[in-house]
């Protein structure tokens, strides 16, 4: 078109994605006759004025058009002209290239920083998301709580150590628990081989192991909510897309990656709900059975802090070991 020709040549697949064109977004959310937006072609009318009077003023101070600019480029006589406004905002919602701020909207070349951290959360591998959390549980056990040791996240807790004194276990990721009991999962499968062996040998010392697991269903939260915070982390510490924001944008960057990395703390400790420990079988030969305790608190502290003080508070332990009628320990 030649109305594009003074303008960034990307601008033409910026247009044809949310301007204007039969696959535009404008046209898909008009597709459907019945819609308010549809019978005036709101979506495409509003798309357009913001993007012929933004377009050419990108990266001038104060580009961009405000409501009551777009009111006057789209309204024609018998208009409702709320519909204009109704559309421009869902437009804000699902586009990639339409920006908002203070009160004013244009287009850029450049995604929007939300569509940006949203495509970047989505493109992050799975281990790396795990792998991110397990660490946020080792900073977690700089707060031990009551135990005298904390192993966070091991790669196998059959290497733990045999000790004297009360540790906690704190299972990574993969080993989670479902449910109100010890019911088969991987975190009792996991904690069962580690209550029966030390490495190459059997275990001797098992009253002194507590074992914290993630909850199933709040773990796939936690993972989202950290996807999140990673991906506006990215956003935060690239220099060279910090070049191109504004100074407001900049500050947003770093207010969100601040806000969505509590937000994954806090989705990572109300995650690691389930206590597992050891009490003594009453079956004949088998050497213990494992006894299930939930944390049902949502705002909490550190997770050794919490886990300790629920222990302690359901007579599962006292000073450093567990309580409860614990299993023979050779």
């Amino acid at each position: 078109m030649s109305v594009l020709y003074p303008l960034d040549p990307a601008f033409g697949s910026v247009v044809d994605k949310e301007v204007d064109g039969e696959g535009s977004l404008p046209n898909r959310m008009e597709a459907n006759p019945s819609r308010r937006i549809s019978q005036l072609r709101a979506a495409t009318r509003a798309a357009r004025a913001v993007f012929i009077c933004s377009a050419p003023l990108v990266g001038q101070p104060n580009a961009g058009l405000t409501g009551q600019g777009l009111r006057l480029a789209c309204a024609e006589p018998g208009d409702q002209l709320a519909i204009f406004g109704e559309a421009l905002r869902e437009l804000t919602e699902k586009a990639t290239y339409l920006y908002e701020e203070a009160g004013r909207y244009w287009f850029s070349t450049q995604p929007t920083l939300n569509r940006l951290a949203d495509d970047r959360a989505k493109a992050l591998p799975d281990h790396e998301v795990d792998a991110t959390i397990a660490d946020v549980l080792r900073e977690d056990a700089g707060s031990k709580g009551g135990f005298h040791r904390i192993f966070a996240a091991p790669d196998d807790p059959v290497t733990i150590d045999e000790a004297q004194s009360l540790s906690l276990v704190i299972l990574g990721p993969a080993l989670t628990h479902a449910g109100k009991g010890a019911a088969k999962s991987p975190a009792t499968d996991a904690v069962g081989d580690a209550l029966m062996r030390c490495r190459a040998s059997q275990r001797r010392l098992r009253n002194t192991l507590v074992f914290v697991a993630p909850d199933e269903a709040n773990l796939a939260t936690a993972r989202e909510v950290m996807r999140k915070a990673m991906a506006w982390a990215s956003i935060d510490k690239d220099g060279r897309l910090q070049q191109q924001m504004t100074q407001s944008q900049a500050a947003d960057a770093k207010d969100k990656a601040k806000t969505n990395r509590e937000s994954a703390l806090k989705a990572i400790r109300t995650a690691w709900s389930h206590i597992l420990y050891p009490v003594k079988s009453e079956t004949a030969g088998k050497p213990f059975d494992l006894e299930h305790s939930l944390i049902s608190s949502r705002d909490r502290a550190a997770i050794p802090v919490v886990v300790y003080d629920k222990a302690k508070a359901d007579g599962i332990v006292l000073g450093d070991r567990l309580i409860k009628p614990h299993p023979y320990s050779e």
